[in-house]
Order: C-alpha cells, then structure tokens, then sequence
C-alpha cells in the first residue's frame, strides 16, 4: 500500500474532532457523555500518554472500530505514528464541557412561591459526587470487554456541594406542563380524574452543564472501570420533556447550545 493512501486511511480514522473552546456567543457545546467522547476527554485531561501505542490503537478501536491493518506491520506502524501525530495536535480541540441528564420526580405546585417541590427521591442535597454511567453494557465495536484506559463511566467529584430541591417556574410555564401531565397520564392510563388527582406521577428533565478540569484516578465502579474526575457544575436547565423543548427553568443563563447528535 502507498505511504498516501495509508495518510488517507489515518484521515479517515480519526474523527471529526469536537470543539471545546467556545463559541461565537461564549458560550460552550456541551456534548453528551457517549464512549467516544469519553475517549477524547481523557485525552484532554492528560489520563493518557501519546507514547503508548495500546491507548492510541484502543482509541482508533474506540471511534472507528477498524483494526483490519493491526497485522500487517509495516502499515499499521505507519497510521499509528501518523495517528499519534493527528491526536497530539487535537488534544486542545477535545470537549471538556458535558451535560449530565437527571429524570426528576415531581411533586405539587406552590401557587405563592411559584416552585415544583420534588419527591424525596430526586432531591439532591449537598451533592459531592455524582456517578454517570449511560454507557455500561454498550458495547464498543461488539465487544463488551472491559479497557481500564477508557472506562464507560465517570464519578463526578465536584468542587462545591450542589443542592437542588425544587423547580421554580412561572405559571406561564408550571400551568400547561401541569396540564400535559395530567392529561398524558389519563390517556394512558384511562383513570378517572379522582385518582388521576391523587395517584398520577409527573417527570422533569435535569440537564446539568459541566466542565471537568482534572482526572484524578481509575476505580473499580459497580463492577467495571470508571474514571474519576474533577469538575463544576455551570448551569443548570430543567424541561417539561426528554427531549429538551419544553423549558421549565434555567438557572439565569440562556439555555446553552445542546448536542444534538
């Protein structure tokens, strides 16, 4: 195979890379937490090294699932060198900024303080590590195996306790989502408005912006490998639907630019 061909093969295995400075406006896009972008953000908090060949050859596995070249030598040497060089000078591009979603357990609606309380169960008070783990069981490239190099999951340690209790929304937002609720749930469930009333669960969407600045080490988390990192929640945007149309609350700031693939 000609050394060109072989660059254009390394082209092609290295993805389109993720911005992570900001945008236009100043704000950030804040990317979802798949195995890909997990594997680019290591390389930006500096867990892995340039100089070891496995990291990289796990990375092209990781984003192209293309080995087919591991055994012919000559150009599997070459795109990996051609890989490492790539990889070095978009280290600075890789995302940072993530957004972790969060199903809230709504309760009643205050009238006077204009605040959704949440159930017990999705409170979060005084919060100093959260787990997210979206990518356990998913398989990279049909394989399940474990890479102690890319865990699927990370243990946020965040630099502040985070409290949240209640949602505030205005009843030009509160009152239509207490509507849709309650109707979707009759339909669904074909009960009568009484226990409607009184028994109808309704749900909300926790869309918390972060920044992850530090990897601090590798754990063995619920059986499998996670990453722990450092970083600081930036925003907050709560919606009435998973996905994200309906806005309920946002902590002051316009909501920011969402990832939409």
């Amino acid at each position: 195979m000609r050394l060109a061909t072989v660059v254009f093969l390394v082209l092609l295995l290295l993805p389109a890379v993720a911005v992570a400075g900001p945008l236009e406006d100043g704000s950030f896009t804040y990317v979802k937490p798949t195995i890909e972008n997990l594997s680019k953000l290591y390389w930006a908090l500096g867990m892995l090294d340039l100089k070891d060949d496995n990291a990289i050859e796990q990375y092209l596995f990781i984003t192209e699932c293309d080995h087919k070249y591991l055994h012919n030598t000559l150009e599997w040497n070459t795109i990996l060198q051609d890989a490492r060089k790539t990889l070095g000078e978009s280290i600075e591009k890789f995302p940072t900024h993530f957004e972790i979603m969060r199903t809230l357990s709504v309760g009643g609606y205050d009238d006077e303080t204009h605040r959704f309380e949440l159930e017990p169960d999705s409170v979060m008070n005084n919060v100093e590590k959260l787990s997210v783990s979206p990518n356990i069981g998913e398989p990279i490239c049909g394989s399940h195996e474990d890479m102690k190099s890319y865990p699927r999951s990370i243990v946020l340690v965040l630099d502040r306790p985070f409290t949240f209790k209640a949602i505030p929304a205005r009843p030009q937002s509160a009152i239509p989502y207490i509507h849709e609720t309650h109707k979707d749930h009759e339909q669904r469930y074909g009960l009568g408005d009484s226990l409607v009333l009184h028994e109808y669960k309704r749900y909300a969407y926790m869309r918390l912006k972060i920044k992850l600045v530090k990897y601090l080490e590798t754990v063995d988390f619920k059986g499998h490998w996670g990453a722990v990192v450092s970083g600081s929640v930036e925003g907050i945007e709560v919606y009435a639907d998973r996905g994200k149309q309906k806005l309920l609350y946002t902590d002051g700031n316009p909501p920011a630019k969402a990832e939409t693939k």
